[in-house]
């Protein structure tokens, strides 16, 4: 399991949840990941919440690799 980091603007948290699904995407070897969100941080900086998204990896993706992230809203 591999695992990105995102913020989410403070008008869109209450649209998510624990266990939503989300596509992860690494650009850099054409590959997008089925992903859950595991963590909302429960405060904000600058408007913004942290959330951890946790992915299957197929030994493809490294850490440190720069990803997007897009959920269904």
């Amino acid at each position: 399991m591999l695992a990105v980091s995102m913020n989410i603007d403070e008008k869109n948290i209450g649209k998510i949840s624990i266990g939503q699904e989300v596509e992860v995407t690494i650009s850099s070897i054409d590959k997008t990941y089925k992903g859950y969100i595991t963590h909302i941080g429960s405060s904000a900086s600058n408007k913004k919440f942290t959330i951890d998204i946790q992915f299957e990896n197929d030994g493809k993706a490294k850490l440190g690799m720069t990803s997007s992230a897009q959920i269904k809203i």
